[in-house]
């Protein structure tokens, strides 16, 4: 089953049960298993699109990551030519390393965002 099957089960799933004022776990399954009827769903595949989709997330989470960790050693090399610019009292130095400083703080900022917007 293609995962915009997956979506339409799903946004009909949850218009149904959204209805009820409550919902306990044998309607649900009742619920499901009639809409999975209706739409020749094989609820054994239901594990394979889970892991699809753990996959896909866990591959973008990897992606934060390694972005995550270039800023991380980016960050503590303009660090340390901030430290030297100072130390050297070279204003130019310590210009670059506050520029490059700003810049890596707004690209962490923007991966932070991202990992927490991510579906």
């Amino acid at each position: 089953m293609e995962k915009n099957s997956y979506k339409i089960l799903s946004d009909e799933l949850k218009s149904k049960i959204c209805t009820l004022d409550f919902v306990l776990p044998s309607l649900y399954t009742t619920i499901f298993i009639n809409l999975a009827n209706k739409y020749n769903f094989d609820i054994n595949s239901e594990e394979m699109f889970a892991n699809e989709i753990l996959d896909t997330k866990l591959e973008k989470i990897e992606a934060i990551d390694e972005m995550a960790t270039k800023k991380v050693y980016a960050l503590d090399k303009s660090s340390q030519k901030a430290m030297t610019a100072m130390s050297d009292k070279n204003e130019d130095l310590l210009k670059e390393a506050m520029s490059e400083t700003q810049i890596l703080r707004l690209e962490i900022e923007n991966l932070k965002r991202v990992s927490i917007e991510m579906p």
